[in-house]
């Protein structure tokens, strides 16, 4: 593009100074856009201006991939690097709801088993009480450990609370589904510290590329181009074009 300009302004300083077209109220030349600017006495004034982009805010790039990592990149116009944070993203938040899926088919299934082989009343029963009865073959073994310790308000109903496992081989099997479970819910931790990780990765990588981005805009050139004609009959014919850079 400046290559282009330059010859253009070029060819312009070999007119001849009888040029006897009269000058349009517009002037199209490629991609530029003249605009009348202002009339006098002396002659038309016409300008264009290109202005550059505006500089990235650092601070909706970190917003932008605390929400979706790889976003505050997008923002920046970097995200070749951004992509990435994206896709791990999207790949640990399919295995947080994976691993809480499995978690949840395995708690219905020692529920099932402790309503089976155990002889429990699953309603009004919470987490607790289920991690409880994996240790302990019946209600009574249970309350008598309790009152040696005298820990007597943490003694069960045994009218709402019972269970009695008809086997150890089946209490020891509901305590294996029902750590099983635990181990899922467990891991959910890991993942959810995962995610953060990545967002904290792609709200630097998204900072280091706004930086980047701003630092490469300030470094750009801007010009402006003016254009000036003389409509005075007895004068003599000529155009002039100023070419004004700055870094």
């Amino acid at each position: 593009m400046k290559k282009f300009v330059f010859l253009f302004l070029l060819s312009v300083s070999f007119l001849s100074p009888s040029i006897n077209s009269q000058i349009k109220n517009q002037l199209q030349l490629s991609k530029f856009n003249f605009t009348d600017q202002s009339a006098s006495e002396s002659g038309i004034h016409k300008e264009f201006l290109e202005t550059s982009p505006t500089k990235k805010n650092i601070a909706l790039a970190i917003l932008y991939s605390a929400l979706l990592p790889g976003m505050g990149e997008l923002y920046a116009n970097n995200y070749q690097s951004g992509k990435y944070f994206t896709i791990a993203d999207v790949a640990l938040v399919g295995i947080y709801f994976g691993v809480n899926t499995y978690g949840d088919w395995k708690k219905e299934n020692y529920k099932s088993f402790a309503q089976t082989y155990g002889g429990i009343s699953l309603t009004s029963k919470n987490d607790d009480y289920f991690a409880t009865i994996g240790n302990y073959k019946n209600i009574d073994q249970y309350n008598d450990e309790k009152a040696l310790e005298q820990r007597f308000t943490e003694m069960f109903d045994k009218n709402i609370m019972n269970w009695k496992w008809e086997s150890e081989t089946q209490r020891r099997e509901y305590r294996g589904m029902w750590l099983s479970s635990q181990r899922a819910y467990n891991n959910l931790q890991f993942v959810v510290g995962a995610m953060l990780i990545n967002r904290l990765g792609s709200i630097i990588n998204a900072v280091r590329s706004v930086v980047a981005y701003n630092k490469n805009l300030s470094g750009q050139t801007s010009w402006n181009l003016y254009l000036d004609a003389n409509p005075n009959p007895f004068a003599t014919k000529n155009i002039s074009l100023n070419f004004i850079s700055t870094f």
